[in-house]
């Protein structure tokens, strides 16, 4: 095939690899300098209370509560990292982030041309508020 009809593809690879430096070089967080935000740790406790305790739940002032947050995310994230390790939670982050590239491209696509879609997947790709909820 020829560069042409495959310049969708460096989109997605270059927001792959500025996401993978931004964890790197500032470490992952919402503020990357701050300390981790009331989310992250709620959502780390729920993941570590469904893989620990088989409960979903977290400590809340002092006190064990049930959690109002959607079970889908925390379960995702206890099993993260049952199979992987802790950390595993930052690749499917990762993972899913650089995803959001390739489906903006496909709809953009779909709904415009592909000029269009290559423009706004780069667009995204480098678009820096897309960085900071990697750690999540």
């Amino acid at each position: 095939m020829s560069f042409k009809k495959n310049i969708w593809v460096f989109p997605i690879i270059l927001g792959f690899i500025l996401r993978c430096l931004v964890i790197l070089n500032n470490g992952p967080g919402p503020n990357y300098d701050s300390p981790a935000s009331t989310d992250e740790v709620n959502y780390r406790e729920l993941a570590r209370n469904i893989y620990e305790n088989k409960i979903f739940a977290s400590w809340s002032e002092g006190f064990f509560t049930r959690s109002v947050r959607a079970p889908v995310y925390p379960a995702i994230i206890a099993f993260a990292n049952f199979a992987f390790g802790t950390y595993s939670a930052l690749l499917l982050n990762l993972l899913c982030d650089t995803m959001n590239i390739f489906l903006l491209y496909l709809l953009s696509r779909l709904l415009f041309s592909s000029p269009v879609a290559i423009i706004t997947s780069f667009a995204y790709s480098i678009f820096a508020p897309s960085f900071l909820y990697l750690r999540f």
